[in-house]
């Protein structure tokens, strides 16, 4: 959490899908899944046409019982 914390903190900082992925995955570890769907959805926003960081948020989104959030993610990838 500390590496994570210290390079957005860096001067001249911008979000990083791949940052934010290893945050998504640190949060899933330590079981927080809202604190993981942050990082996802932010990642995803970065990202939108990873294939990748999308299973992720809906994975994630299963995760939370969200399914019509989930649904709604894998419809946009059809």
């Amino acid at each position: 959490e500390r590496a994570i914390n210290d390079s957005k903190n860096l001067p001249g900082y911008v979000p990083n899908p791949d940052l934010l992925q290893r945050e998504a995955a640190m949060w899933a570890a330590r079981n927080d899944p809202n604190r993981e769907l942050a990082a996802v959805q932010e990642a995803r926003r970065l990202s939108p046409d990873d294939p990748i960081i999308a299973r992720k948020l809906i994975a994630t989104l299963l995760k939370l019982r969200r399914y019509p959030d989930a649904v709604q993610e894998a419809d946009a990838l059809l």
